[in-house]
């Protein structure tokens, strides 16, 4: 079973790799503009690693039917590329396959040829110890998470109950609470699933005008609106279950960035005033940052390059090259969108993959052999 997890665990580098290779490629192609589509796109990456990991390894995988590809004769080994269609949908695949004698084929996975080499260079129990250690990473990551925030929403609470009503805003099925607290200092920041809340510190209460604190109050609203809380966690807890993975990391920093660029979007167009927005983002950043550093989602505390970002947004001075008629155009968008989720979730750059004449029969040949 170890070198089942290992060889999934090896995989999922690959597999985010083709994923985000295809919709970053899809993004440049459309000149895909800022807005919870491309969000959406971009969050297929993460669909592609956990569609992978669940589907498992195939019957017809020489993992399973126990091919060891560094004692077979030459000639059994194939590795093949190929870009087309299936089913409309477009693929990429880049697979490796072995034949028998009686044409026969097995799928082989980059994970598969990585358990046999380290089983002839080290040990065969060498898999085994590495999934024991990038599980007890992963334990070790969540429980952190799981911890702060528990600490972290006990220091809010009792914090609330000496704390000031600022208002209450309905939206849709769940209210709001917005409160200005005496605890926390630094930057407003939101939190709450089903019971949002968004807290202002006294700082930033007193030194925000009305019209800017307005603004803030709006952008907390698009975060909650968007329930970019539950996704953060979500996201966050797979961060640290595929830690090992290259490039996990970068892509939630930046869809955490482009979260901030839609939550702003979407006071705009609840009628804030994008300059005065940006005024407040301006006098937000010069705030120390106080117990606030501990939250999940806290909306201001990024870099600078984000912060230029998000005002250059605001007051329309990046210079971008519009986007293409096909993303402009919400059918050819859906289209498109539909085609990018069938070819993130069927290409393959070396992972695991079934064979279609795979029989039972090679199944107990392969074994007693």
């Amino acid at each position: 079973m170890a070198v089942i997890f290992f060889n999934l665990f090896i995989n999922a580098t690959f597999s985010l790799m083709i994923s985000l290779a295809l919709v970053l490629g899809c993004n440049r192609l459309l000149r895909a503009n800022c807005g919870p589509w491309k969000l959406f796109l971009l969050s297929l990456p993460f669909v592609k690693v956990i569609y992978d990991f669940l589907k498992g390894v195939p019957r017809s995988s020489i993992l399973v039917t126990n091919i060891d590809p560094y004692r077979l004769p030459p000639g059994v080994q194939n590795f093949s590329v190929g870009i087309g269609l299936n089913n409309y949908i477009p693929q990429i695949k880049a697979l490796f396959t072995i034949h028998d004698f009686d044409g026969n084929k097995y799928g082989a996975s980059v994970g598969d040829y990585v358990v046999y080499w380290l089983a002839h260079k080290l040990s065969p129990e060498f898999p085994l110890y590495v999934v024991y250690f990038i599980s007890l990473v992963a334990v070790v990551l969540l429980a952190r998470r799981g911890l702060s925030g528990i600490f972290f929403e006990i220091q809010r609470r009792k914090d609330r109950l000496l704390s000031v009503s600022f208002q209450q805003r309905k939206l849709f099925l769940r209210t709001v609470d917005i409160y200005v607290s005496r605890a926390f200092s630094g930057t407003p920041f939101t939190g709450g699933v089903l019971k949002p809340y968004i807290c202002i510190p006294n700082d930033a209460f007193e030194n925000l005008s009305s019209q800017e604190l307005e603004a803030v109050i709006a952008h907390e609203l698009g975060h909650v609106q968007q329930f970019d809380l539950l996704v953060t966690m979500i996201i966050g807890a797979l961060g640290d279950i595929f830690w090992f993975v290259p490039g996990y990391r970068w892509l939630c920093q930046k869809l955490e960035r482009m979260r901030e660029l839609i939550a702003d979007q979407r006071a705009v167009c609840g009628g804030t005033n994008p300059a005065v927005l940006a005024s407040a983002l301006i006098k937000l950043k010069e705030f120390a940052s106080g117990p606030s550093s501990m939250i999940f989602c806290s909306t201001f505390l990024y870099e600078k390059s984000l912060l230029k970002t998000r005002i250059e947004h605001l007051l329309g001075l990046l210079d971008e090259k519009p986007p293409r008629w096909a993303w402009k155009n919400i059918w050819s968008r859906s289209l498109v969108t539909f085609w990018l989720i069938g070819a993130v979730l069927s290409s393959n750059l070396g992972g695991n993959h079934s064979t279609h004449n795979f029989t039972k029969r090679s199944v107990e040949k392969s074994a007693k052999g």
